[in-house]
């Protein structure tokens, strides 16, 4: 050898860190999941699906103690074709609803906690350790995840969103999420295709914040309401919130923090549809 030419070290080999048993189970269920979602709502692409996925999470984490079944269609358990779901909800109460009326909940509160930041700090705080259950939580059309980015807003532990009709177009919506408003931090979701009471009944007592918007003019049938009000007040947690706009309260007697009557188109930046927000004390 040249003594003018360098010595080459070779580059010890680095191990390869092994991957648990555990771990590698979690990294082919989530392959599986995220085959069955693309299958599920065809016309998503993989280089479409945004950051959101990540934070799916098992219904059994968000709510313990909740009933499952095979029955349930959710991100836990997409099946394989949009046909299953159809024929699974078909024959559930309820009707689609064009109007979101979210989005004046939502006004309300950004303009709560911009006016009145020592209130909506209290509301907040009822938030920090519970769940939000979104008792019809739309098609994702008008703004993608806005009743999410409501429970992100408030600080929430984890939100499932709950929709009989649109949930194909509620999937898409989350799975094509790029970002969320500036300011927001993303929580654990599920979203779940059955209609209200029937998942409500797979709750425990006392063990969820509740949002419920527009349902007031969507159940037609009179039985299927008092239902709907009696377990919303089954499963309302102590100390819970729940948060309604042009909708019907749970049963029983509870604190109402808030509430506003309708309010003139004209003036924009207020919300236009009546505003409740009650408080379980007992």
């Amino acid at each position: 050898m040249n003594e003018r030419e360098p010595r080459l070290n070779p580059i010890p080999k680095q191990p390869v860190p092994e991957m648990s048993n555990e771990a590698r189970e979690d990294k082919v269920a989530n392959s599986v999941l995220d085959a069955r979602i693309l299958n599920y709502v065809n016309d998503v692409k993989p280089e479409e699906i945004g950051f959101l996925k990540e934070k799916i999470t098992s219904l059994d984490v968000l709510v313990p103690e909740i009933r499952l079944d095979e029955d349930l269609i959710s991100l836990d358990n997409c099946p394989q074709s949009a046909t299953e779901t159809f024929k699974a909800i078909h024959h559930n109460p309820g009707i689609d609803m064009p109007t979101a009326f979210v989005i004046d909940l939502e006004t309300f509160l950004d303009n709560l906690k911009k006016n009145k930041p020592e209130e909506f700090d209290k509301l907040q705080e009822a938030f920090k350790d519970s769940v939000v259950v979104d008792l019809g939580a739309g098609d994702g059309v008008v703004r993608p995840n806005r009743s999410y980015e409501m429970a992100c807003l408030l600080g929430a532990k984890g939100y499932i969103g709950v929709e009989t009709y649109n949930f194909q177009s509620l999937v898409r919506s989350y799975l094509r999420t790029k970002k969320l408003r500036v300011g927001y931090e993303p929580i654990p979701f599920n979203l779940v295709a059955e209609d209200a009471v029937s998942f409500m009944k797979r709750l425990p007592d006392k063990s969820v914040n509740l949002l419920n918007s527009g349902i007031g003019d969507i159940l037609t049938e009179d039985s299927y309401k008092k239902d709907y009000q009696s377990e919303m007040e089954r499963v309302l947690k102590v100390g819970g919130i729940c948060l309604i706009s042009n909708s019907l309260p749970p049963s029983g007697n509870h604190e109402t923090i808030y509430s506003t009557g309708y309010v003139s188109e004209t003036e924009s930046t207020k919300p236009h549809s009546p505003i409740t927000i009650l408080k379980k004390s007992v």
